[in-house]
């Protein structure tokens, strides 16, 4: 159940998108990509060690499947990128970061940690499940599939498969999640054409939240993938090429559906509102892909919002909020914590403020700094382009992609604002949004002085 090879082959048939025009870097642009290779290099003795060595786990044949992965990502890399040479030196500078933050995240399991987080608990629970399913010829799997048992049976099918090598496995999600990345920037290319290229390029491949906290075995490797892809085929949806959409947004929502159904049902939302009321270009082909993407994106509304609602064991909407706040509450431990005292109402009215928290006054510890200055300096970005991202939002039926990106963002900014009330989960979680708010910045970043995108 290789996440890597299956995404790696539909990313082959988004090369096309990416090939109008190669990227044309400034010198600061490449400088700073210059500057990101070096410190990779300098750095990789201690991510190679940390990818294989920081903790207690099989590594023996990572020592072949690592490196045979990484070849295999990079030779896909070349291949997509032949006609875009310099897009394929920041994607395989960008897949090299992603290697190394995967390595950093095993030094966070369990040198930071010291007994590990989710990822060595989905691996552990997986090699019980593997046992099982040697013994037995099935899964322990009890009551539903998603979620949590999902990611346990993905990591029991795949110990069965090539065996308990731990790194090995987590390079497989952080090449599923780089993937998502590209299908990020697939859809950005394919939304909007006039959009700064360069700029968004390197926003998306380079950004150190994106590409750290799903480099390991996780739910947000396999999110960022699944809404990566969501979003490049409602990009080809829009362009009326309703049957590539299609096949690019149905198995991805499947897969962000057994993965954080919520989410998902979120991002179903979204796109069910910026489709319905965009304006629709005249003809055939318009009027066929509103017949018939309305009611299939209804009913996925539908089916996913309801297994949201029974995942979180509700009837009502009442139930729901007050579900959300018993889970809210139940994340206020550690010194990451905040809002303890905050009613709903009040979390509500700081939704706006989730992807740029901790505040510098609220900042607990230093994955928190950086975490901070990250979302000051995309704060900063925003508001370079307040103007004519306000344009575009008075004319939103014109732009069902921008629609698409605010709505999802309001949604999950007012969901996760009422059910956070941990930092470390918030900086993880808000990944899932911010290639996506990257992109709304790049759609409408200025030109260089040179005049050119």
């Amino acid at each position: 159940m290789s996440h890597s090879g299956t995404m790696s082959i539909s990313a082959s048939s988004v090369a096309a998108t990416c090939r109008r025009e190669d990227l044309s870097l400034s010198t600061g642009q490449r400088n700073l990509m210059l500057g990101v290779s070096l410190l990779l290099l300098l750095a990789s003795p201690f991510w190679v060690w940390s990818l294989f060595f920081a903790g207690n786990y099989e590594f023996g044949s990572a020592l072949i499947f690592v490196p045979l992965l990484c070849l295999i990502n990079f030779l896909l890399i070349f291949r997509i990128t032949k006609q875009t040479p310099v897009l394929g030196k920041l994607m395989l500078v960008s897949y090299a970061m992603k290697i190394a933050s995967s390595g950093g995240y095993m030094t966070l399991l369990f040198v930071y940690y010291v007994k590990g987080a989710d990822a060595s608990t989905y691996y552990s629970v997986g090699k019980q499940w593997a046992a099982y399913f040697s013994a037995h010829g099935d899964y322990p799997i009890v009551g539903h599939v998603w979620g949590t048992s999902f990611l346990n049976l993905v990591a029991a099918i795949l110990i069965n498969l090539i065996g308990p090598t731990f790194p090995t496995i987590n390079v497989l999600f952080a090449s599923a999640a780089f993937w998502g990345i590209y299908f990020f920037y697939a859809a950005f290319r394919e939304a909007f054409p006039a959009g700064r290229k360069e700029f968004g390029a390197l926003l998306l491949f380079l950004l150190p939240s994106c590409q750290f906290w799903n480099a390991a075995l996780g739910k947000d490797a396999l999110m960022m993938l699944s809404i990566g892809m969501v979003s490049y085929g409602f990009a080809e949806l829009l362009s009326a090429r309703l049957l590539r959409g299609f096949s690019f947004m149905l198995p991805a929502m499947a897969l962000g559906a057994l993965t954080r159904p919520h989410v998902i049902g979120i991002v179903a939302i979204a796109i069910f509102l910026a489709y319905t009321f965009r304006k629709g270009n005249q003809g055939t082909v318009a009027s066929l892909a509103r017949l018939l993407g309305t009611p299939a994106m209804a009913f996925g509304v539908w089916y996913l919002v309801t297994n949201a609602t029974q995942l979180l064991n509700v009837d009502s909407a009442a139930g729901g909020l007050e579900r959300i706040e018993k889970l809210g509450s139940g994340t206020m431990h550690g010194g990451s914590s905040f809002g303890a005292a905050q009613s709903a109402p009040l979390k509500l009215l700081l939704s706006p403020f989730l992807m740029f928290r901790p505040f510098p006054w609220e900042i607990p510890n230093p994955l928190a700094l950086l975490a901070t200055v990250e979302a000051l300096v995309i704060l900063y970005f925003l508001w370079r382009v307040r103007v004519p991202i306000a344009r575009m939002l008075r004319h939103w039926s014109s732009e069902p992609f921008v629609t698409y990106v605010v709505s999802f963002g309001v949604i999950f900014s007012a969901v996760f604002s009422l059910a956070l009330s941990n930092f470390g989960l918030l900086i993880r979680q808000r990944t899932q949004f911010t290639p996506l708010l990257l992109i709304l910045i790049a759609s409408v970043w200025p030109l260089r002085r040179t005049g050119t995108s």
